[in-house]
C-alpha cells in the first residue's frame, strides 16, 4: 500500500494545479483562493466545483468593479480585490465563510433579498443601498447593486453575483457638497469626496492652480514633466508619490477657483475612470462654491444692515425669503444629482427660480437650430392659450425680453412692459396675462455656447434685486449644466447604438476577448449566422470547427497569440446549428493600455463562405479549361495527321487514280471535321458574349430537323447506328432562325452518335403539344450519371474523358445548343436513368400559327453569254492565293492573282474583273482600303467584291459592309459557296470586244 502521506500530497498538488487553471491571476484574492484547502469548506474540493461556478470565478477575479459572490444555500462568500474596501476589517476572514458568519449585519438586513434573488432566477437592481461599513461616515456607505443569479450545472439555483456600482458614492458626494454652505468646510468635503472616488491615498484642495487641464501621471519616476506641477500636500511621513492626478476647479466664467491634487505611493493607480470622477466632483464643487459665495454674500448683506432695519418687520420678511431661497437652491441641486430626464430637470430648475424670485410666471426656452427659433421646454403659470403664442420665438425678429436676451447674449430686465420698447407689439398679450415686468437670463454652456433663455415674470412693475438676479443666474448655470449632461449622455447612447448597429448590421462577427483570450462578446448578427447564443459560443468556440485536426491546430495558434501578444489571422470552416458549414475568416488585434500591457483582443469573424464557393467553382472551371485545351490540341491533331498522310499518298500514287481519289475523299472528310471544330469555337465565343443575332422568320421546324439529319448522317452511318425519325406530318411552325435551329438539332444528333456504341439506336421525334413544339433526341448509349444531368450543358464539360473511352469533340456543343434554345425562348433538358441506360434530350420551343407567305421568287439569272468570268484573287499568302486561283480556273473562270493591295489596284485597272476576292490583312494597303479605292475610281464598276478572310466576328462583317464589300466569307470556303456566288454573275465581254 502506498504511504497515505504521499497520497495526500499528490491530491494537494493536483488540487493546486486544478486551481491554477481557473483561479489564475486575480491579484491578492486569486493568490488567497489558490492557497485555501477548499475540501474543508462548504463549497468542497475545487475539482468538484460546478462549471458555472468556475466560469463566474474567472469573471469575478479579473473585474475592476467591486463584486461579491454568494454560493449555495449557506451563501458562502467569495469576492475580488476591488471589494476588499467594501468589506473593510472583515477582509480577509470573510473569504469562504457563510454570509451569516462573515458579515452578519448585511445578512440580517439583506439576507432574505439575496436568497430571494438567488432562488428566483431573475436579476434585479437596487439604487442607493446603504451597506454597514466600518470607518464610513455614519457607519454606512451607499451603493447601486445589480443582482445576477448563477444556476448550477443541474439547472437548480446555484449562487448570486452582486456588482457594486460607484454611482451611489458619487450621488452621496454630490449631496454632501450641495448641503454645505460654509466655504472652508466645503473644501474639506470636496477633497474627501474626490479622494474616495478616485481611490487616492492622500490629496488636498489648493486655492490656486495654474493648469487649466487635468494632469494624470502614471509614474512620476519616469515622467519628466512632474516637476512642472505642484505636488500634493499632506503626504504622510516616509511616503513618496508615484501616481499623480490634478484637476482644476473652474467657475462658469472661466476663473480658476482652485484645484484638486491627489497622490498614491504605487504607480498606475489613476485611470480614466478616476479622472472622470475627479472632474465630476470638480464641476459640482465649482457650483457648490458659487452657492457658498452667494450665501456668504447674502449673509454679509444681512450683517451690514443696521440694527434698526433688522428690527423692521419687512426686513425680517426679506431675510426669511433669502434664507428660504438659498435652501431651495440647495434642495434643487440635490434633486438634480439624481435626475437624468432633461425635461424634469429643466422644470425643477424653473420652479426653483420662480419660487426664489417670488414671481408669477416663468419659462425656459431652448434654441432649435433647425427651426432657427427658441422653443419653450419648461413653463410655470402659462395656460394652453398663452403657450400657443409663446411656444416658438425667433431671435432678431420677435419682440420680448426672451428673444432679445438670446440675441444679445446678455441679461435683459424689463421694469414695466407698458413703457419698455422691447414689448412693442405684444403689450396687449402681456396685459391679458397680467405681466408687468420680466427678467431674462441667457443659458450659456461652460464652453461659451448660448443654448437658451431662462425668464421669470412678475405681475407688478419692478426691477429685480441684486440677490434675485444672482439667484436667476445660478439657476441658469444649473440649466446649462443639465443640458450639457443630457447631451453627453445622449451622445454616449448614440455612440453605443452606432457601435452596436455596425456590429449587428452585417454578417461580420465583431468579437472581444479578455487579456487571457477568453470570449467576452460576439455580435448577435454573427451568432444568428451560425445559430448559437452568447453563452454557447463562449463554451464551444473550438468545437465549432468542423475538422478535429484543424481545430487542434487553430487552438494552438490561438494559445501562441495570447502568450506572445501577436495579431490573430486564421481561416476556418465552422459548423452551424442547422447542420451545415460556413467558411470564416477570423482576424483581430491586441488592445494595449497606456503602459503597453495587453488588456484584451478585438476583431471580426468575416463570413467568406460564398467567396470560398466561388473560388472552388473558379478552380474547377480552370481545371475544365485546361482539360479543354488539351482536348482541343488532341482534336486538331487527329485530322491533321490523315491530311498530312493523304498529301503523301497523292504524291506517291499519281498513276493510281483510285488511290488518289480515296486519299482526296479522306482529306476532305478530315478538313470538314477541322472546320466544324473551329466553327464550334467561334460559336461558343459569340454566344458567351451575346454577339449572335437571330434572323427570325416563320419556318417549318421539319426543315430544320431535315437539315440536322443531313449534317449528322455521316457520323451516324460511320458508326453503323440506326436512326429512327418520328415527325408530325403536318407543319410545325416556329418563329426562329433556320440555320441556328438546324445547328441545335445537329449538335444533339452528333452528341447521341458520339456517346452511343457502334450499332446502337438513335431516335428523333417532333410533336406539337398545346402550342409548344417538343423535339426529343434519344439514344441507348452510355447514359449520364445523375450528378451530371445539369452540368452536361456547362462549357468544356464531357461526361467521360477517360483515354480508353475518348469519343472526340470539345465538350461545347451542348452548351451552344442550350444558349441558342434559350435565345429562341425555349428550354432544353437532359434525362437519363443512369450510366449505361442511354440518355434523352428534350427541346421545347414556342410554336406560332402557320403563316401563309408568298412564294419566294428568285431573281432570274442572267442569260448565259458563253464568256468566261474574269476573277481577281488578292492575298499575301501565296499558297492560299495560288490554291484558290487553281480551283477557280478549274471551275472555268479567267483568274488573275495579286499578292498585296497596291498590286491588286493595278491589276484591277487593266483586267476589269467580274468578281474580286480580297484578303483583309494585306501589306501596303489592307483589303478595306483596296475596296474603297476600287469603288471610288470605278475600277470595280459592276464587279462583285468579296472579303475572304479569317476574321468572322459580327464587328468584322459590319466593317466590311461599311467599306463597300458585297459579301464576307470566312476561310476556308466551301467550293459550292464560291460556285453559287459566281453563278449569278453575267460575264463581261472579253477585253477589246
Amino acid at each position: 500500500m502506498p504511504d497515505s502521506t504521499v497520497i495526500r500530497g499528490a491530491r494537494k498538488a493536483s488540487a493546486r494545479a486544478y486551481a491554477a487553471e481557473f483561479l489564475s491571476g486575480g491579484g491578492e484574492m486569486g493568490r488567497r483562493m489558490r492557497a485555501i484547502d477548499w475540501a474543508h469548506t462548504p463549497l468542497g474540493a475545487l475539482e468538484h466545483w460546478p462549471t458555472s461556478l468556475r466560469t463566474v470565478m474567472r469573471i469575478l477575479l479579473t473585474a475592476r468593479q467591486p463584486m461579491l459572490l454568494f454560493w449555495g444555500e449557506r451563501l458562502v462568500m467569495l469576492y475580488n480585490d476591488a471589494a476588499k474596501g467594501v468589506l473593510s476589517a472583515r477582509h480577509p476572514h470573510a473569504l469562504g465563510h457563510p454570509l451569516s458568519v462573515a458579515w452578519h449585519e448585511v445578512h440580517a438586513l439583506f439576507g432574505e433579498r439575496i436568497e430571494e434573488a438567488r432562488r428566483g432566477g431573475e436579476g434585479g437592481y437596487d439604487e442607493a443601498v446603504a451597506l454597514p461599513i466600518e470607518g464610513a461616515p455614519d457607519g454606512a456607505a451607499r451603493f447601486a447593486i445589480s443582482y445576477s443569479p448563477i444556476p448550477g450545472d443541474d439547472g437548480k439555483p446555484g449562487g448570486l453575483l452582486c456588482v457594486l456600482n460607484e454611482t451611489a458614492s458619487m450621488h452621496e458626494a454630490v449631496i454632501g457638497l450641495a448641503s454645505e454652505l460654509d466655504p472652508d468646510a466645503l473644501l474639506g468635503k470636496v477633497t474627501e469626496a474626490a479622494r474616495r472616488l478616485t481611490k487616492a491615498r492622500f490629496g488636498a484642495f489648493e486655492r490656486t492652480c495654474k493648469s487649466k487641464d487635468p494632469v494624470r501621471i502614471e509614474d512620476v519616476a519616469r515622467d519628466s514633466g512632474y516637476g512642472r506641477h505642484t505636488p500634493p500636500e499632506g503626504i504622510p511621513p516616509g511616503e513618496t508619490v508615484r501616481s499623480y492626478l490634478a484637476v482644476p476647479v473652474t467657475s462658469r466664467s472661466g476663473e480658476i477657483l482652485g484645484g484638486l491634487f491627489f497622490g498614491h505611493p504605487e504607480p498606475g493607480m489613476f485611470d480614466e475612470r478616476a479622472e472622470r470622477n475627479a472632474r465630476a466632483i470638480a464641476a459640482h464643487a465649482a457650483t457648490a462654491i458659487d452657492n457658498a459665495k452667494l450665501f456668504a454674500l447674502a449673509r454679509g448683506e444681512i450683517e451690514q444692515r443696521s440694527r434698526a432695519e433688522i428690527e423692521l418687520a419687512t426686513t425680517r420678511d426679506e431675510l426669511a425669503v433669502q434664507v428660504t431661497s438659498l435652501t431651495s437652491l440647495h434642495q434643487m441641486a440635490t434633486r438634480l444629482a439624481a435626475v437624468e430626464d432633461i425635461g424634469t430637470a429643466l422644470q425643477a430648475i424653473l420652479e426653483t427660480a420662480v419660487a426664489v424670485c417670488a414671481s408669477s410666471f416663468g419659462s425656459i426656452n431652448l434654441y432649435d437650430p433647425d427651426a432657427e427659433a427658441l422653443v419653450i421646454k419648461a413653463h410655470v403659470g402659462f395656460d394652453d392659450e398663452a403657450l400657443a403664442k409663446v411656444r416658438i420665438l425667433r431671435p432678431g425678429r420677435d419682440p420680448g425680453s426672451c428673444a432679445r436676451s438670446f440675441e444679445t447674449g446678455r441679461r435683459v430686465s424689463v421694469s414695466d412692459t407698458e413703457t419698455d420698447p422691447c414689448f412693442e407689439g405684444i403689450r396687449d398679450f402681456a396685459r391679458h396675462l397680467g405681466i408687468r415686468s420680466v427678467h431674462s437670463m441667457p443659458i450659456v454652456t461652460r464652453g461659451g455656447d448660448p443654448v437658451g433663455v431662462l425668464s421669470v415674470h412678475f405681475k407688478e412693475p419692478r426691477m429685480p434685486t441684486t440677490s434675485q438676479m444672482q439667484l436667476v443666474e445660478v439657476c441658469a448655470r444649473h440649466a446649462a449644466d443639465a443640458i450639457e449632461n443630457h447631451r453627453s449622455r445622449e451622445a454616449l447612447r448614440e455612440s453605443e447604438k452606432l457601435y452596436r448597429a455596425i456590429g449587428e448590421s452585417t454578417n461580420y462577427g465583431v468579437w472581444v476577448c479578455d487579456e487571457r483570450g477568453r470570449s467576452v462578446y460576439v455580435s448577435e448578427s454573427f451568432l444568428k449566422l451560425i445559430g448559437l447564443t452568447q453563452g454557447s459560443y463562449a463554451k464551444s468556440i473550438w468545437s465549432l470547427i468542423e475538422d478535429p485536426e484543424e481545430a487542434e491546430r487553430v487552438r494552438g495558434q490561438w494559445k501562441r497569440m495570447v502568450a506572445e501578444g501577436r495579431d490573430w489571422d486564421a481561416q476556418v470552416t465552422v459548423k452551424t446549428a442547422a447542420g451545415g458549414t460556413r467558411a470564416i475568416l477570423s482576424r483581430g488585434v491586441a488592445i494595449r493600455d497606456a503602459n503597453g500591457r495587453i488588456s484584451g483582443w478585438a476583431g471580426m469573424n468575416l463570413d467568406v463562405d460564398r467567396l470560398k464557393r466561388v473560388e472552388n467553382e473558379l478552380r474547377e472551371l480552370d481545371q475544365r479549361k485546361d482539360e479543354f485545351l488539351a482536348t482541343l490540341a488532341h482534336e486538331l491533331r487527329n485530322p491533321l495527321a490523315p491530311i498530312r498522310n493523304g498529301l503523301e499518298i497523292m504524291r506517291l500514287g499519281r498513276g493510281n487514280a483510285g488511290m488518289v481519289e480515296q486519299a482526296r475523299t479522306m482529306m476532305e472528310r478530315q478538313l470538314h471535321q477541322m472546320i466544324r471544330l473551329v466553327d464550334d469555337l467561334l460559336d461558343v465565343s459569340r454566344v458567351s458574349r451575346g454577339k449572335i443575332e437571330l434572323r427570325r422568320e416563320a419556318i417549318d421546324l421539319r426543315t430544320a430537323l431535315s437539315n440536322a439529319v443531313e449534317t449528322a448522317k455521316p457520323a451516324i452511318d460511320q458508326n453503323a447506328q440506326t436512326l429512327v425519325i418520328d415527325v408530325d406530318e403536318s407543319a410545325i411552325t416556329v418563329d426562329g432562325d433556320l440555320t441556328r435551329l438546324s445547328q441545335i438539332f445537329a449538335n444533339l444528333l452528333n452528341n447521341a452518335a458520339k456517346y452511343t456504341e457502334r450499332g446502337g439506336r438513335i431516335e428523333m421525334s417532333a410533336k406539337l403539344a398545346e402550342g409548344v413544339a417538343v423535339v426529343r433526341v434519344k439514344d441507348n448509349g452510355i447514359g449520364i450519371p445523375p450528378a451530371m444531368l445539369e452540368r452536361v450543358f456547362d462549357i468544356f464539360t464531357q461526361v467521360d474523358r477517360s483515354l480508353e473511352k475518348a469519343r472526340g469533340g470539345l465538350g461545347i456543343g451542348l452548351s451552344i445548343a442550350r444558349r441558342l434554345v434559350e435565345m429562341h425562348g425555349g428550354t432544353i433538358m437532359a434525362e437519363s436513368a443512369g450510366v449505361g441506360m442511354g440518355s434523352e434530350f428534350v427541346v421545347r420551343l414556342p410554336a406560332v400559327a402557320r403563316l401563309e407567305s408568298d412564294a419566294a421568287h428568285a431573281a432570274p439569272s442572267r442569260s448565259e453569254t458563253g464568256h468566261r468570268r474574269r476573277v481577281l484573287v488578292a492575298d499575301d499568302n501565296l499558297d492560299s492565293a495560288s490554291s484558290l486561283s487553281l480551283m477557280l480556273q478549274m471551275m472555268g473562270n479567267d483568274v488573275r492573282v495579286a499578292n498585296d493591295g497596291l498590286e491588286a489596284l493595278a491589276v484591277a485597272e487593266s483586267f476589269h474583273p467580274d468578281a474580286i476576292f480580297l484578303d483583309i490583312g494585306m501589306p501596303g494597303l489592307n483589303g478595306y482600303e483596296v475596296c474603297r479605292k476600287l469603288r471610288d475610281n470605278g475600277a470595280a464598276a459592276g464587279a462583285m467584291v468579296v472579303a475572304l478572310t479569317g476574321w468572322g466576328q459580327q464587328e468584322d462583317r459590319r466593317r466590311s459592309q461599311e467599306f463597300g464589300f458585297d459579301h464576307h466569307l470566312v476561310k476556308p470556303v466551301e467550293p459550292s459557296v464560291l460556285e453559287a456566288l459566281l453563278r449569278g454573275l453575267t460575264p463581261k465581254p472579253p477585253l477589246g470586244v
